[in-house]
């Protein structure tokens, strides 16, 4: 009875069930064992699991890539789950502590960043302050831009004043490898697209946002210079395409809410909370209104997180 329940469990055919090992069987839930519900599963797993144990476990890759950690804690804050966007704030901050004695980002333990490893752990602060509205990752998402433009922006002489781009690599003894442009999205999206992406949001947020962020302002200016000097380079670009046409018509949308009311505060992240471009923005506000601006306008203040809900609706 067992074994045909094991059959059954891990689609066990006669003739295999691999056409790579010709014969035999690779055992692989058919579905999950809590929607198969048989009590006798739990005692054939661990024994299945006892005779793993015995043969030599596979090699684990366990090098720390910052630009795969950048895609998944993105990843994560898209969830909108609790212990997730926990995870992310951990990850993000170890990866972003990790630096060379120059105090500049490292790809792996002992290995420099390239442009796609400060392009998406950039792009991973802004979905943290997205998310959590704490402006300690806006602020981190500006630095890590900033040392991005240093270190692999293309400089006076490689590129006109109309033209801008984004090398791979920083400044390296093989002058071959510096002009190396990151320009060209495959399994992951390039260097250049995502750096437009941030820039993109980054400009929206400053421009909508510039009473809190006049600090910034030069910054902001300079974003749009950068970007409209980007477009020629996204000719073969699955992300970049799509960010140059998001950043013409993004209409962000910043909810402002009274910085002391962590209440009020927390409510209305909840309530937003996987929305696309849309930033709450802790204020210095003087009463509990709830104040939404788009690209073009502020609306009437909501009384409540309800009406909150009910004015964003509208504005899809």
């Amino acid at each position: 009875a067992d074994f045909e329940l094991v059959i059954k469990t891990f689609n066990v055919l006669p003739a295999g069930n691999t056409r790579e090992l010709e014969g035999k069987n690779v055992l692989s839930l058919a579905q999950s064992a809590e929607l198969i519900g048989d009590s006798r599963l739990a005692r054939i797993m661990k024994i299945l699991e006892d005779e793993r144990i015995k043969r030599p476990r596979p090699h684990r890759d366990e090098k720390i890539l910052t630009a795969w950690n950048g895609l998944m804690i993105s990843g994560l804050c898209k969830t909108g789950d609790p212990k997730a966007i926990n995870m992310a704030e951990t990850a993000f901050w170890y990866v972003n502590t990790r630096r060379d004695e120059n105090n500049l980002l490292l790809r792996s333990d002992s290995m420099k960043a390239c442009a796609d490893d400060y392009a998406f752990i950039t792009k991973a602060a802004l979905d943290l302050y997205q998310v959590t509205c704490d402006e300690k990752y806006l602020q981190a998402a500006i630095n890590l831009h900033q040392e991005m433009d240093s270190l692999f922006g293309c400089s006076v002489g490689d590129c006109t004043s109309s033209d801008y781009y984004y090398y791979y690599y920083s400044q390296p003894d093989d002058i071959i490898m510096r002009t190396t442009e990151a320009s060209y999205d495959g399994a992951e999206p390039c260097a250049n697209s995502i750096a437009y992406y941030n820039m993109a949001v980054l400009n929206k947020i400053m421009s909508t946002n510039n009473g809190d962020l006049g600090k910034h302002n030069d910054d902001e200016k300079l974003y749009a210079e950068r970007m409209r000097g980007m477009w020629n380079h996204f000719g073969a670009h699955s992300i970049g395409m799509p960010a140059m046409h998001a950043a013409k018509t993004m209409d962000l949308i910043t909810i402002s809410v009274r910085g002391d009311d962590k209440e009020l505060l927390d409510a209305v992240i909840k309530a937003v909370r996987g929305l696309p471009n849309i930033f709450v923005v802790p204020k210095r506000i003087d009463n509990n209104e709830i104040v939404v601006c788009t690209k073009s306008r502020c609306l009437k203040p909501c009384k409540s997180v309800e009406e909150l809900q009910v004015l964003l609706k509208t504005l899809w």
